[in-house]
């Protein structure tokens, strides 16, 4: 079952009862309560289950799905990598160090384990990258 307390507003998940994903666009942790689509639940139940990272997820949502690795650009040099078998998010930026003799340089910004969809957006907030995410 999922912890109310890891849940943010715009999250999806999976609904096994309506067979379809789900936005939630409502958290209120001390009611323990959660809704989507206009359906409240309180006691987020069984149904609602996090969805995988998969290779075809990240394609959908603009990465560069290479195996053992997806890439993000997200411009000025600073690009997301996704690590499908370590589960690992790493946000960097790349190009030339003006203080180094002009060499190049890549610097490590963020760096977080995510293996669900939901844990995903939750880095992109943290780093401060909007994105609408496809499912």
């Amino acid at each position: 079952m999922i912890d109310i307390n890891n849940i943010m507003i715009d999250d999806i998940f999976y609904h096994k009862e309506l067979e379809k994903p789900i936005r939630i666009d409502y958290v209120d942790s001390h009611m323990n309560e959660i809704g989507f689509s206009y359906e409240m639940v309180t006691e987020p139940d069984d149904n609602i289950v996090p969805i995988e990272i998969t290779e075809g997820l990240l394609e959908m949502n603009g990465f560069d799905a290479t195996i053992p690795y997806a890439i993000f650009g997200l411009g000025e040099g600073k690009f997301i990598e996704y690590y499908y078998h370590e589960n690992r998010l790493t946000i960097y930026w790349e190009g030339i160090d003006e203080w180094e003799n002009h060499s190049k340089a890549r610097e490590v910004i963020f760096r977080c384990t995510c293996k669900y969809l939901h844990e995903l957006q939750h880095a992109f907030k943290f780093a401060g990258i909007e994105h609408k995410w496809e499912i």
